[in-house]
């Protein structure tokens, strides 16, 4: 498995185990949710970052795009917590920069896949 496999992987890790704290201090009313969507489709993205590694390079296309499908979803479910005050703007500002990290590295795992054949 490439490098770029598991970097991707565990820091896409990493961010998923913050999120799952600040999701945690949403308002109760909103815990099941907004907080619930966000961490759906976080969890979908992890999915889909371990399909990926795990599937053959001619086949990641359509994961690929599922990936960036749940990846877009979750900074928007994010977007609307910041904007009710759910989370604060430098933590969103850290928690898309963390979001964009990993869909470079998956969308550069996934041109160095195609490229190569």
């Amino acid at each position: 498995m490439p490098i770029i496999d598991l970097i991707s992987r565990k820091k896409f890790e990493d961010y998923l185990v913050e999120l799952i704290d600040l999701v945690n201090l949403f308002p109760k009313a909103q815990k099941f949710l907004l907080a619930e969507k966000i961490l759906k489709s976080a969890f979908l993205v992890m999915d889909d970052v371990i399909e990926i590694q795990y599937t053959k390079k001619e086949d990641r296309g359509k994961i690929f795009c599922n990936f960036r499908l749940h990846l877009e979803k979750l900074k928007q479910y994010q977007r609307i917590a910041w904007r009710k005050n759910f989370i604060n703007h430098k933590t969103m500002i850290n928690q898309e920069k963390k979001i964009d990290e990993v869909g470079r590295l998956v969308s550069s795992l996934c041109r160095c896949s195609s490229s190569s054949e």
